[in-house]
């Protein structure tokens, strides 16, 4: 919060607002008082934008030391450019104060207790501009909350007011002074020794500890006590005093070893904070382009006995061993044989009064049944009972090849139910999510449960609108404890995915799908995932093949037939694309709203718009595309200027500033398509305007494809946004 600048600093005469500084900056107000100095927000005229300017103290400026100081804290500033360190620009004199200028960070100075994803976030992006500028040979040596601040979804390090070079020859290296805050300098500070950038991990470990635990590693009744605890033994471990992960508890122990040669440094920090969070660093080499789909498991070899029938049910059970063996074709990772299979599916076919019943089981190699099932029907309906035991193989096959990718023993039904649940709208969600609970109270540690519960609190949260920050924040947490219980728990870093993904973090979203498919190949979600930023990206062929797999793995998910919906209408396939809308009506009808809706603008299609709003009428969800309702109501009854009108507002509720960015430009995305139908050009110039400086905007195939868009392609805001989409999309491939 900034404050009335007449106000008297200490030490320093206050500068009035209005007042002008060497004829360029105009003080607009003060903001905050450092240990050399004050800090406040100018305009500066010469290029009309706003800065923030530092003043230092008179007392300091007196001296030579303090001004030789001066000079090098920009001269070192300089050399740091990093994306989550605050710039530094020019260096200046006014009246005999010296002062210098600054980026200025909308932001406030980072404050805890937060929970372990938000911690874990913070320190990840602190560590990142701590390696940027100990790469380039700068120390922070002040590294402490009020110099990290929290502007939206970016951290910021600021003020290297009393940074130096870590060159041995720099005439000006301290030995001997104690620089620094005393609640988080290191050791070696304390001592005056020499000091280099594991200083500035340890400051780190201390503000994560502090973030965590709620208190300081070291407490005392005064500094000295403090500072003497410090030098003479280790802070209690983290763990035991507050509830994170182990992996968490020892990187932070890690970064207060005593010794700065016991210390990682911070390139090891960012890359083990990456691991943490579950994943890769950002700038993964190749990110998109080194995921081969050979990466399934090698195939399982089935033998379908011949079924054992009576004379009056021979037929029918010849139909239904073909039927099976045709179904097995479709299922991943499977292969029939005659000979020395794996399993064998057996069958049993009786009828008696037009009734027919089928015994399945299948047995292994040693000839014990690990899994059987009952069937009933009637002789009248074979086509019926073909599709109902062909289907309920083919998924006991599914559940057998991907047995790892769940909980064992008496878990599973429940387990599995709640997975077939989270598939529905948002009350089915929390009937998922009230199920896995009551699981994870039987069972703590189980390690499936938590992360399959952290993927169910993503979804409801994505259904209901994608603003409640705690829903996400609690889903990164049970991912994160289920990864420190279970590392090989693929699915515990697609839940990490996923939030990843909604935050806009589509490298790190990527990173960690690679790593759930390491664990678990076939686990149909992060397939998924990464077909769709495959699509985005424009690589057409490569997301369908993903896609398609995905589908494949897990017919039951709709996530993989909403996305090929996408895809085959943007490269103009129709007809396959409708087939696959239909499959996905037949799934679960809800799913099909949204896909209507980008059809219906499309292809300019009332008849899907009329489609949309009877599923919508019929099978109200409380998901957030019910508040397209109006919109609809609008479009179908002609009413363009009402559409325009109703749509403004509803784009202001679901794009608000607490919807997680992913999801925001998602709705973005819908909005410019409605705004161009309803003749609102220039509300979609705007908002494609918003789309070219959102870092979760990767879509790259929309911008190109969408046939909406033909009428601003040759808008100049069109071509900067496709340049900037380009320029991320670009990264992903590096």
């Amino acid at each position: 919060m900034e404050h009335d600048a007449t106000q008297q600093t200490l030490g320093l005469a206050a500068m009035r607002i209005g007042e002008r500084i060497a004829d360029r900056y105009e003080v607009r107000g003060w903001i905050g008082e450092g240990g050399m100095g004050a800090v406040y927000r100018v305009h500066d005229r010469e290029i009309d934008e706003e800065i923030a300017l530092k003043v230092l103290r008179p007392a300091l400026a007196a001296t030579p030391e303090a001004l030789v100081r001066f000079r090098r804290e920009v001269k070192l500033a300089r050399r740091v450019t990093h994306p989550n360190v605050a710039r530094t620009y020019d260096l200046g004199e006014h009246g005999g104060m010296r002062f210098l200028t600054m980026e200025l960070i909308d932001g406030k100075p980072l404050r805890g207790p937060l929970g372990v994803a938000d911690a874990l976030r913070i320190a990840w992006e602190v560590a990142q501009g701590l390696a940027a500028a100990h790469a380039v040979g700068v120390v922070h040596r002040d590294l402490k909350p009020d110099n990290i601040l929290i502007a939206g979804d970016r951290v910021y390090l600021t003020d290297f007011g009393i940074a130096q070079s870590d060159n041995k020859d720099d005439a000006l290296r301290t030995t001997g002074n104690v620089i620094g805050t005393p609640a988080y300098i290191a050791p070696e500070q304390l001592e005056g020794g020499s000091v280099d950038g594991r200083a500035d991990v340890y400051a780190l470990g201390v503000v994560v500890y502090e973030l965590l635990a709620g208190q300081l590693p070291f407490v005392g009744e005064t500094a000295g006590s403090i500072a003497l605890a410090r030098l003479t033994r280790d802070p209690v471990p983290l763990h035991k005093i507050a509830q994170v992960p182990d992996g968490v508890s020892r990187l932070v122990m890690d970064a207060l070893a005593r010794k700065k040669e016991q210390r990682p440094d911070a390139h090891s920090l960012v890359a083990r904070l990456a691991k943490l969070r579950g994943g890769a660093p950002t700038h993964d080499s190749g990110l998109l382009s080194t995921i081969p789909i050979e990466a399934i498991a090698s195939q399982r070899t089935l033998r379908i006995a011949r079924p054992d029938a009576d004379a009056a049910t021979r037929v029918l059970a010849d139909d239904l061993a073909t039927a099976i063996r045709d179904a097995l074709v479709k299922a991943p990772n499977v292969r029939v044989v005659d000979d020395a299979p794996e399993e064998t599916i057996e069958s049993t076919v009786r009828a008696a009064n037009q009734r027919v019943r089928v015994r399945l089981r299948i047995v292994d190699s040693r000839g014990e049944a690990v899994w059987a099932e009952r069937v009933e029907g009637s002789l009248a309906e074979p086509f019926e009972l073909e599709d109902t035991v062909s289907e309920l193989v083919v998924d006991a096959i599914r559940t057998r090849t991907t047995r790892v990718s769940g909980p064992q023993g008496a878990l599973r039904e429940r387990y599995d139910q709640a997975r077939a649940l989270m598939l529905g709208g948002p009350a089915k969600a929390r009937d998922a999510i009230a199920m896995l609970e009551a699981m994870l109270r039987e069972e703590p540690d189980n390690a499936w449960v938590a992360s399959l519960l952290a993927v169910g609190v993503t979804r409801l949260g994505l259904q209901t609108g994608a603003d409640d920050a705690s829903l996400f924040a609690r889903a990164e947490e049970l991912a994160l404890r289920a990864l420190d219980r279970d590392p090989s728990n693929g699915q515990g870093y697609y839940a990490i995915a996923v939030v990843r993904s909604v935050k806009g973090e589509h490298a790190e979203a990527i990173a960690a799908s690679r790593e759930a498919l390491r664990r678990a190949p076939l686990l149909a979600e992060p397939h998924f995932l990464i077909g769709r930023v495959l699509g985005w990206t424009g690589r057409v062929a490569e997301a369908l093949q993903r896609v398609d797999l995905s589908i494949r793995l897990d017919p039951r998910s709709t996530d993989g037939r909403e996305e090929k919906v996408r895809l085959l209408a943007l490269t103009g396939e129709r007809e396959a694309a409708r087939r696959e809308l239909a499959e996905l009506d037949r799934m679960y009808v809800q799913g099909g709203v949204l896909p209507r809706l980008r059809l219906m603008s499309w292809w300019q299609d009332p008849r899907l718009a009329i489609e949309a709003l009877d599923i919508m009428r019929a099978h109200p969800t409380g998901a957030s595309w019910q508040l397209a309702q109006p919109t609809l109501e609008a479009y179908v009854r002609g009413d363009l200027p009402a559409m325009l009108a109703i749509g403004r507002e509803t784009i202001k509720q679901l794009t608000g500033d607490r919807v997680f960015p992913r999801h925001r430009a998602h709705m973005f995305e819908l909005a410019v398509e409605l705004f161009l139908v309803a003749g609102g050009r220039d509300d979609a110039l705007e908002i494609l305007d918003e789309l070219g400086r959102m870092k979760a905007f990767l879509n790259l195939m929309w911008l190109d494809r969408c046939p909406n868009l033909a009428e601003v392609r040759d808008h100049a805001v069109f071509a900067q946004t496709r340049a900037a989409t380009a320029e991320r999309v670009a990264r992903l491939f590096e």
